[in-house]
């Protein structure tokens, strides 16, 4: 299975801050994401599975997957309880 960002959302990325804006559809909530949920938004530009993406996040800061795994599944559990990912 692999993680995906949901449908019908619409986002933007401050240049300056790295801070990602996420608004759902129809019902227009709006999400600020930071740190790692915006690092895991980014790097769901394309459907990637939960292991592939401890991978490449720990390739870009250089950490061991397993300091960071258990975050990692937080934080796509606290995204798909909003909307904003989905596992398919």
């Amino acid at each position: 299975m692999s993680w995906q960002r949901a449908e019908d959302l619409a986002w933007v990325q401050s240049a300056h801050s790295g801070v990602v804006q996420v608004a759902t559809f129809p019902d227009t909530q709006v999400y600020s994401l930071d740190g790692g949920a915006a690092v895991i938004w980014k790097l769901l530009d394309e459907p990637m599975g939960r292991d592939e993406l401890v991978s490449r996040i720990t390739e870009d800061v250089l950490l061991i997957p397993d300091d960071i795994s258990e975050e990692v599944d937080r934080c796509l559990s606290q995204l798909a309880g909003l909307g904003l990912v989905e596992q398919r």
